[in-house]
């Protein structure tokens, strides 16, 4: 068979995902991937409430109740959330599982592009391959195959390493969310989490960032931090390096192949969350899709999936989102410190919905307004001259 309801082009969390749903729903569905059994190192990780009824809750490795804030002064908050760690190795086997129980098929190729049929639907094409199907989704990431978007111009950057260290280096019993002691330029914070094995991983991870660090420089500072905190690292078993795209555009919602994940702009543009989102999302979509195919329209199924993943209230919720990872461009380290203890002040229902790609944009709204009158008012004219549309000059002097 070489002609299917549903071409999927990748094979990582979010390819599996969309693959799988719309395969539950008797669609016929086929992945393709030039390395199809390739291993994922990525770390995946959330606040457990986001975690929980999805996919993703299976394969939690492990959870942490306590979970702290350092701000530059080395003062601590507890958030009162959950946090929640993904077993890689176990999501890849899970989610591979469940397409191969849904029927879902695997090619191995490498897409070079995808053509528009004249009896409707597209053919993906490649060295030796051609497969027509009726919706093509692109999951492979943020420089996609066949979606077409502009390229992003901010990026987070994060390495981290899981460590054998003597001792409990920080707090054994919590997670060490964001810890801004020692920030630098452009800002970069640690995040540390204890393994019931002894072992800690322990990152340093950049804002959203024009400029953000290299991973040589981020060994250096994280190397520095774990010294200054008198940490002896006796071995390095593992590296993660990660640089994740924060601004990338929503793309042309009219293009006849849907981005999916990465590929589709939906990465959190001040967080770097996806792999939540999308596994809450990944229905939606399967369920435009089946509804579309169901009246005979590929590409009406094609525009309503777009839709299904960005709907009109998600775009202005993006739009103000984008507002936030702007104003935190602008701010030297020790105002990030007041921002994020003012953030984190907030009610638990206030700081979650910011973080959540998908939230209701009125709250976000609310979220953005609280947060807003709890600021200095040197901070909140941070704010308006980073997310103004017309920015006053940087020479202009600042309220104090």
């Amino acid at each position: 068979m070489n002609k299917f309801d549903v071409i999927v082009v990748g094979m990582g969390p979010t390819a599996l995902l969309a693959a799988a749903a719309c395969a539950e729903r008797g669609l016929s569905v086929v992945v393709i991937s030039p390395a199809p059994d390739q291993r994922w190192n990525q770390r995946y990780a959330d606040f457990t409430s986001e975690i929980n009824d999805t996919p993703l809750e299976a394969s939690v490795l492990a959870s942490w109740p306590a979970v702290e804030f350092v701000s530059a002064s080395g003062a601590v908050a507890h958030l009162s959330e959950a946090y929640s760690l993904i077993d890689t190795a176990r999501l890849a086997s899970d989610l591979r599982s469940r397409a191969e129980r849904a029927g879902v098929q695997v090619k191995r190729g490498v897409v070079r592009g995808a053509d528009p049929r004249s009896a409707g639907g597209m053919t993906v094409y490649g060295d030796g391959l051609s497969v027509d199907g009726a919706v093509v989704i692109d999951a492979t990431g943020f420089q996609p195959a066949l979606v077409k978007r502009p390229a992003p111009t901010a990026y987070q950057t994060a390495l981290g390493w899981r460590i054998e260290t003597p001792g409990a280096p920080y707090n054994p019993g919590a997670m060490r969310f964001m810890d801004l002691r020692d920030a630098g330029a452009p800002p970069t914070f640690l995040y540390a989490m204890p393994h019931a094995d002894g072992t800690w991983f322990v990152e340093e991870t950049s804002l959203v960032a024009t400029n953000a660090p290299n991973f040589d420089a981020l060994a250096d500072r994280l190397r520095a931090r774990l010294e200054r905190d008198g940490v002896v690292v006796t071995r390095v078993l593992e590296t993660e390096r990660c640089r994740i795209p924060m601004d990338t555009p929503i793309p042309d919602l009219d293009q006849p192949v849907v981005g999916f994940g990465a590929a589709g702009s939906m990465i959190h543009p001040s967080t770097g969350y996806l792999v939540t989102r999308a596994a809450r999302t990944a229905p939606k979509v399967a369920d435009a899709i089946v509804a579309g195919l169901a009246a005979g329209a590929p590409r009406a199924a094609t525009r309503d999936a777009w839709r299904a993943i960005w709907p009109v209230g998600g775009r202005i919720t993006r739009t103000l989102q984008q507002f936030g990872a702007r104003a935190l461009l602008s701010m030297p380290a020790d105002e990030l410190s007041t921002f994020f203890e003012r953030f984190f002040a907030l009610p638990p229902d206030r700081w979650r919905t910011w973080m959540r790609a998908d939230a209701d944009p009125a709250d976000v709204a609310a979220t953005m307004w609280t947060l807003f009158g709890t600021l200095d008012l040197h901070t909140r004219w941070q704010v308006v001259r980073a997310t103004a549309p017309n920015r006053p000059s940087a020479n202009e002097p600042v309220p104090q």
